[in-house]
This record gives C-alpha cells, sequence and structure tokens, in this order.
C-alpha cells in the first residue's frame, strides 16, 4: 500500500487526521524524505475540532525544520524553501513572529518581490502580510516580535536509524507524535509547551497560545454574485493601493489579505471554496473605492449555491448549470408576476390555440363563411403570444429582448420569488434582488 499517496487523497478530502496517520506510516518506510515531513506539517496545522483535535502548531513546527535540514542534505532547494514556508506558518501560529518573519524571508529572498511564485510557494504574499501586520501590532520590546530562531533550523538532525525507530512508534501507536532533541525522546501532545527549535526559553510562555485574531479598521462591505464563467466577489474599501493588497488563489481555497494601516488588517478566506476554480485565469482588480475579484469556475455553467463548502461538500457532485436562453430555443420561457412560478409558455401557447380552435368550430357553424375565415386569420396571430394582453407583453418582450435583458428577467424573477422583474442586467447582476413586499 502507498500509504503517502493515500495520504495525499485524505488530505485533499479534508480527512486530516487519517492523512497524519497515512504520513507517518509512510514515514516508517522512508524517514528521511523532505517531502513527506512537509505533507505531514500541512496536515498537522489543519486538524479542525470536527476531526477531534485542534491544530497542533509544534508537531507542525518540528516537521518543517526536520523537512529543511533534510532537503538542504539533498541538495534540493524547492523543497527546502517550501518547508521553510510551512516553518513560517507554524511560527506563526505559535505567536512566534519575529521567527514566522526570518523563515517566510528566507523563502523571499529567493523569489523577489515581483518574481513569479510556484504553485507551493503561492502563500508566500499572503503570509508575509499576516506577520508584518502583527509585529506592527506590538509594542517595543514585544518578545513575540524577537528573532531567536536562526534561518537553518538550529537543532540536531537524527540520523536515519532514529527517525525510522521514532516514527515506527508513532505508527504503532496510532500516530501519537515524539519529537527527539538532543537525544532527548519527549512526547508532544496538541497543548506542547516544548521548543525544540529555539536556543532561548524566553517565548516559551507564548507558544501555547491560540493565534490573535485580526481584525478590520474599517468595515469592508462585501457582495458577490455569478455568472456562467466567473464568481465575482467586489470587496468595498477606499485608498487601498496594489502594495496594500495580496490575494491568493488555489484550485479549492482563496485569500485575501489588505493592509489597512499601521496597526490593522482585513483578511477574507474561503478554505474550501465551494467548487473548484481555475487559479491561473482567476483575477483581480484595485479601484479607488473596491476591489473587485473574479474566481474563474473550473467547470463553466456550474451553479455555486454558497461561497464556501464544508467537510461534507463534494467537489464531485454533479453540476447543477445555470441555464442562460440561447438562440436556438424556440419560444423561450421567461419569468412572470405570478406567484405560482415561471409559466411553460410553450404549453400555455398550446393550450390556448387549441381552446381557440374549438370556438372557431363552434363559430362557423353559426357565421358566415367568409366573416369565420377572417375571424381565424384574426385570432391565429394572437395565438402566437396568447390571448392575454399582459402575458402576451411579456412574452413578446422576452422574445424579442438580447440575452443580457432576458438573464436580468429571470435573475430578478427567481430572486424575489416572483415580486419583481428588471429589464436591466447592470442594475440586477451587481446585487441580489429582493422579495417585493406590500
Amino acid at each position: 500500500m502507498n500509504f503517502v499517496a493515500e495520504g495525499d487523497k485524505a488530505l485533499e478530502s479534508k480527512d486530516y487526521a487519517k492523512a497524519i496517520t497515512l504520513y507517518t506510516k509512510g514515514l516508517a518506510a522512508h524517514p528521511t524524505a523532505p517531502a513527506y515531513h512537509i505533507k505531514r506539517s500541512t496536515a498537522y496545522l489543519r486538524l479542525r475540532p470536527s476531526d477531534g483535535a485542534r491544530p497542533k502548531y509544534q508537531e507542525s513546527l518540528v516537521d518543517a525544520e526536520l523537512a529543511v535540514l533534510l532537503a538542504r542534505q539533498r541538495g534540493k532547494r524547492e523543497l527546502m524553501l517550501e518547508a521553510q514556508l510551512r516553518r513560517g506558518i507554524a511560527f506563526y501560529h505559535l505567536e512566534r513572529y519575529g521567527d514566522a518573519l526570518c523563515a517566510l524571508e528566507a523563502v523571499r529572498s529567493v523569489y523577489p518581490k515581483d518574481s513569479k511564485l510556484p504553485k507551493e510557494l503561492a502563500p508566500l504574499d499572503v503570509w508575509e502580510v499576516k506577520t508584518k501586520t502583527q509585529i506592527s501590532k506590538m509594542g517595543e520590546g514585544d518578545q513575540r516580535t524577537m528573532v531567536v530562531a536562526q534561518t537553518i533550523p538550529d537543532i540536531t538532525l537524527p540520523s536515519e536509524n532514529e527517525l525510522r525507530a521514532r516514527y515506527q512508534a508513532e505508527a504503532a501507536s496510532g500516530g501519537r507524535k515524539e519529537a527527539t532533541n538532543g537525544g532527548k525522546s519527549e512526547a508532544h501532545t496538541e497543548n506542547a509547551d516544548s521548543n525544540t527549535t529555539a536556543k532561548a526559553s524566553s517565548t516559551n510562555q507564548h507558544q501555547t497560545k491560540p493565534p490573535v485574531p485580526t481584525g478590520p479598521s474599517q468595515n469592508v462591505r462585501h457582495e458577490w454574485y455569478q455568472t456562467i464563467d466567473d464568481v465575482v466577489l467586489t470587496f468595498y474599501v477606499k485608498g487601498v493601493s496594489k502594495e496594500q493588497a495580496q490575494v491568493e488563489f488555489q484550485e479549492k481555497s482563496f485569500n485575501l489579505a489588505i493592509n489597512l494601516g499601521p496597526s490593522t488588517d482585513y483578511n477574507f478566506s474561503l478554505d474550501p471554496l465551494y467548487h473548484s476554480i481555475d487559479p491561473e485565469a482567476s483575477s483581480y482588480k484595485i479601484m479607488s473605492m473596491k476591489i473587485e475579484v473574479r474566481l474563474k469556475k473550473q467547470m463553466s455553467g456550474q451553479k455555486w449555491s454558497a461561497l464556501e463548502g464544508n467537510s461534507g461538500n463534494s467537489y464531485n457532485t454533479p453540476i447543477q448549470p445555470i441555464v442562460e436562453p440561447t438562440a436556438t430555443q424556440s419560444a423561450p420561457s421567461y419569468p412572470t408576476s405570478s406567484r405560482k412560478g415561471a409559466k411553460d409558455w410553450d404549453k400555455v401557447a398550446a393550450e390556448l390555440a387549441r381552446k381557440e380552435k374549438e370556438a372557431k368550430a363552434k363559430a362557423k357553424k353559426a357565421e358566415d363563411a367568409k366573416e369565420s375565415e377572417t375571424k381565424e386569420d384574426d385570432s391565429d396571430s394572437d395565438s402566437e403570444y396568447g390571448s392575454d394582453p399582459v402575458d402576451k407583453f411579456f412574452k413578446k418582450l422576452y422574445a424579442n429582448a438580447d440575452p443580457d435583458t432576458r438573464r436580468a428577467m429571470m435573475k430578478s424573477y427567481v430572486e424575489s420569488g416572483g415580486t419583481a422583474l428588471s429589464t436591466n442586467w447592470s442594475e440586477v447582476g451587481q446585487k441580489k434582488v429582493e422579495p417585493h413586499t406590500e
């Protein structure tokens, strides 16, 4: 059994506890593989209460630091940088912000600000902003801003046999992690307070505290809507420069970080997204009064019922397409103000035509043949759209409208529950149409 491949599947499906168990078994077989340490470090960070555990930041840090040393030993620069990124994120969650920035800057030194980051290092921009924002909030001399860690972890790298014995013991105990520092075995629980990487002990008092949530200095309002191809989010915030905003697109997650000042920031994260996106085709635009983000749907026409999914949300669920009228559709259906819902105008027109023909058949018996023929010609022209004046008006309007007008009519009707009807797509396309109450 390929434990690491199965661990990747568990990580993808957000079963992080299972992923950790499988990665541990993989490490028992290949104890010096830096990539396996990086994978398990990631899984430790993502543990949630729904998994029966909290994120294990200290364990994540230990794996990340071992990965740095193992990758360096093998000359694998990209793996070493990815491990440094994981190390920086773990330091951040342990509230060791100075050390976090030290690790992140080790990655930044290889990939300057304007360079394109590899997919594995894409979160770097966001975590740099978050870390610098936290440091800016701290008072002078705050121990959390001190840098006590080295760029290359100052720990003793166990031998291959020592690592194998450690991981075999962890696998046998069902994933209970033990970390070795200087030959001493030290059990780590989710509330572990040990520091296996820093020489100084002055920061230990901060290691078990949960991360401090950050909030905006101004009320950043956001809204969203979707089209056939995109999910569009708009964040209403004034005067943000390109340097203040960092956007991260991943296939199943999205993160926006805005530095709003020397002591405040705004973070908006969707993890997981309701459906997958195409990170390369997604984009954002910063304007004077707002930031507009376009998430490119990986499957065009797929309907999003919400922005964010959950652990039970499957990315393989059947597509619920957003249907728009096309030029090939004859006698298209349009939304009406009826509270009974949209009508199928093909059926309505056919029924009206049938009734009219029956009435004409009876009338022919009593009327003059010429008169009857004239009336039939007149009524046939009406039956194309029905005899009801209101229905006929809206059906003609919808049938002759351009695609944007049809979309506006359909969207306004559906979202308002049949109480409103608009033909202005530029107006209703930007926001939800609220039900009209009398």
